[in-house]
């Protein structure tokens, strides 16, 4: 039997190493897996997809093979492309209550045999769509998440990783000024290259090696971040300055960031978060604490990165499973993140680091346009974060192992690879033994 699975196959975002979790532990079902990428990028598309890769046409041809071939659609609804004759799972991630208003997700999810969502709370979201295909909650599967903790082993931290100050608001203003020439058409091809050179000195101005910019501090705090308007950069920012007033002598923060727009090279990148946090931070102090790390790294370095910090901080105001929630703890550190949307299924009810969200439903500023305006979202509690942060900072070695233990022990159990291999299997079997399921649903309307 072969399995054919559509998504984000190659690449480092949640999403990607989620989808290769989720086949990793029903890949010994199958005598063949083909993969399609539907999100292809050739620098960025590093991961390993333990089956071969192939366009949207080799697949259909192998899918056709055999009626009793699976298809794993690992997309939003709106890629979701039933191959006919096979049995067609869908696996969806999604970070608010409302779908976009106008578009036909759910025919697409409708034309599924079955779907998979990778909470409870997504599995109530869909629920209220009153679907016509079965439902069951398979969350991204974990392992490995009895490591004895490590927390705060500097050593282990990569000592070399360049780290970056963002710009500060007159740096920021210089850089924007050398856009403005360049672009201005004004430039003769020495003063194109003049420009250039200006800004690339001071993005070179900025870097650190890691080591070197811990040494004055005797912490960090980690966060993972994007310019999504949904993970939250402004109020991270916002509650670091807080914590930097309130503190006599703050810790680091250092900030794993990227851009949505993946074209985005590390200048533009850094320019990109210091418009961010200098609007967020409104002069305040705090800024001189952070650190940005740009490159792109491998599983053994950010493992490294949570390991040696004094927390992990999730500002989000909606998730669809929470990634950095789970390697945070499988790192040996605690997280301080919210208990909603997805995030309630990895913290127990008496998690002492989960702080408050108040719910907003609206837009937000600049999120993308897939995300409708009627969607709800959970915005951080105004001091929750940094309260937190000094919370953390002062427990003991003691009482972090215990708390890394329940939460441990909590997300074994929720985040079983064995778990989801039994549901997936279950759910492919109701498929093959429901009357027509493989052979009748030919069409996108099944």
């Amino acid at each position: 039997m072969l399995l054919v699975v559509r998504g984000d196959l190659q690449s480092e975002t949640g999403w990607s190493r989620a989808t290769r979790a989720l086949v990793n532990c029903i890949a010994d079902q199958f005598t063949a897996i083909a993969g399609v990428d539907r999100h292809f990028h050739p620098d960025r598309s590093t991961g390993l997809f333990c089956g071969g890769i192939v366009n949207e046409s080799a697949a259909m041809r192998l899918g056709s093979s055999h009626p009793g071939n699976v298809v794993l659609h690992a997309v939003l609804p709106n890629d979701i492309v039933r191959y006919a004759g096979n049995i067609n799972l869908g696996w969806w991630f999604w970070e608010t209550d409302a779908l976009p208003a106008t578009s036909d997700w759910i025919e697409r999810i409708n034309s599924l045999d079955h779907l998979l969502v990778p909470s409870p709370w997504q599995g109530e979201v869909v629920k209220n769509l009153e679907l016509r295909v079965p439902v069951s909650i398979v969350p991204w599967p974990h392992s490995s998440l009895d490591l004895a903790s490590a927390y705060n082993n500097k050593a282990s931290v990569t000592p070399a990783l360049p780290i970056y100050h963002p710009w500060s608001q007159s740096q920021l203003r210089e850089t924007l000024d050398i856009d403005r020439r360049y672009h201005s058409g004004l430039s003769d091809q020495k003063s194109l290259a003049s420009l250039v050179e200006m800004k690339q000195a001071l993005f070179t101005g900025q870097r650190r090696r890691l080591d070197t910019a811990l040494h004055d501090y005797g912490g960090y705090f980690f966060a993972v971040q994007s310019d999504a308007p949904r993970k939250g950069l402004p109020v991270l920012i916002s509650e670091w300055c807080r914590y930097c007033a309130e503190v006599e002598r703050p810790n680091a923060l250092i900030i794993k960031f990227s851009s949505l727009n993946v074209n985005h090279g590390a200048e533009t990148a850094l320019q990109r978060f210091s418009e961010i946090a200098c609007g967020a931070s409104r002069g305040a102090i705090g800024l001189e604490h952070v650190y940005v790390v740009l490159d792109q790294l491998s599983e053994e370095t950010m493992e490294s990165l949570y390991r040696g910090a004094i927390a992990t901080v999730s500002p989000t105001f909606g998730e669809g499973f929470g990634g950095t929630i789970v390697e945070s703890v499988r790192a040996g550190c605690l997280p301080i993140a919210p208990r909603h949307t997805a995030c309630a299924q990895l913290l127990p009810d008496n998690y002492s680091n989960a702080y408050q969200s108040k719910p907003y439903i609206g837009k937000l500023v600049d999120q993308l346009p897939i995300q409708p305006a009627s969607g709800s979202w959970h915005l951080p509690v105004p001091g929750e974060i940094s309260r937190l942060m000094q919370r953390t900072e002062k427990l003991s070695q003691e009482q972090r192992d215990s708390e890394l233990s329940k939460l441990r022990q909590f997300m074994q159990e929720t985040l079983s690879p064995n778990t989801a291999r039994n549901t997936i299997l279950a759910a492919i079997k109701s498929c093959s033994n429901s009357s027509g399921a493989v052979n009748a649903c030919g069409s996108l309307h099944a």
